[in-house]
């Protein structure tokens, strides 16, 4: 199966994006390196995947169409894009996934991920969520997110570790017990889409 890994913006050296950024913290430089990580980890403890990234360089910058393009010039079964999040509340905290609507595949992949989330990332009742259209005023906080999604054709999900914002989730995804926790979770969701595509 083919994994295509999304790591969020991109930013070096004071050009691009750097995403969600919290002093010297910086969301693009953070995806790139944890990306890298968690490629490793499936390349070790995965049954076979061949993996591809959006970003090969940190100060790689893709658009979101270019990204799309990306996956399915890869032939992607499944695309993984990872962020962290940020709040203007201090309070928001927490690890989110998110899944395109209607596609059974990658909820079952956004769910098992959040439900395997490392404390302190992990919330209470944590499933994915569906990235749905409703028109109202509560659903602009899903607009950035269908942009990440819409792009690509196959089964895709958005992991957003935590939020820079939190103090407590900056400090836990910076911590390397903390990333491999995340990258168990991942690898969860990797292990629940080969066994949904093998039936």
């Amino acid at each position: 199966m083919k994994l295509l890994l999304d790591p969020g913006h991109g930013w070096a050296n004071g050009v691009g994006d750097p995403g969600a950024c919290r002093g010297d913290f910086h969301e693009s430089n953070w995806t790139f390196q944890f990306s890298g990580y968690l490629a490793e980890c499936v390349r070790h403890l995965c049954e076979p995947w061949e993996i591809a990234s959006t970003r090969l360089l940190a100060a790689d910058n893709p658009t979101l169409e270019a990204r799309g393009e990306m996956s399915r010039d890869f032939g992607a079964d499944l695309v993984l894009s990872i962020h962290v999040n940020a709040s203007i509340s201090p309070l928001d905290h927490g690890g989110l996934t998110f899944y395109w609507p209607g596609n059974a595949s990658g909820r079952a992949v956004a769910d098992i991920i959040a439900r395997a989330l490392p404390e302190p990332l992990h919330r209470n009742g944590g499933y994915g969520i569906a990235a749905t259209d409703n028109g109202g005023p509560d659903d602009d906080w899903l607009k950035r997110v269908r942009a990440c999604l819409i792009h690509h054709d196959m089964t895709s999900v958005l992991f957003e570790v935590g939020y820079c914002s939190s103090v407590g989730d900056l400090a836990a995804i910076m911590r390397p017990a903390i990333q491999s926790g995340l990258c168990a979770a991942a690898l969860a969701g990797l292990a629940r889409f080969r066994a949904l595509n093998e039936r």
